[in-house]
């Protein structure tokens, strides 16, 4: 299962090598692995699909080539690929508003006071908040206190 890409049109592009082929070899590295569209190509190693692939539908199945190049021998299983509708956000500007109450350019932020707004009814979701997007997108350095934030 894959999030989709925020187009909520259930079709994203991945590549699947680095997503999923450690998983695969399970600590063999001495494995090729390969995608394909049909049973046949993947038993015979042929017609791999290209990195990075894009589904076609939001519930595809795949097949997946597992090679050992030194003894030729190849197994084959299938990839069922389920593609998850990303949350649908309120992704206009939003405004919270402070008071500088000792002159010094800073005031204290209550970030979780726009969550409704944002959110606009959405259950079951994780929130977080990031001084970048970049940090934003990866899930990494959230802001510790979003209810007493200093900027």
């Amino acid at each position: 299962m894959l999030c989709d890409d925020g187009l909520a049109d259930g079709v994203t592009t991945m590549d699947l090598n680095a997503l999923l082929d450690d998983d695969i070899k399970d600590g063999q590295t001495d494995l090729v692995v390969t995608y394909h569209r049909s049973p046949s190509d993947a038993s015979s190693a042929s017609n791999a699909l290209s990195m990075p692939y894009e589904n076609t539908s939001a519930n595809e199945q795949l097949f997946v080539s597992v090679m050992n190049p030194i003894t030729g021998c190849n197994t084959t299983t299938t990839l069922n690929l389920t593609i998850l509708d990303s949350p649908v956000l309120n992704t206009d500007d939003h405004y919270i508003d402070a008071c500088d109450t000792d002159d010094d350019g800073f005031a204290d932020f209550d970030l979780t006071s726009i969550i409704p707004e944002v959110i606009e009814g959405l259950t079951n979701v994780s929130i977080s908040f990031h001084r970048t997007q970049d940090d934003a997108l990866s899930g990494s350095n959230p802001i510790a206190d979003e209810t007493n934030y200093r900027d």
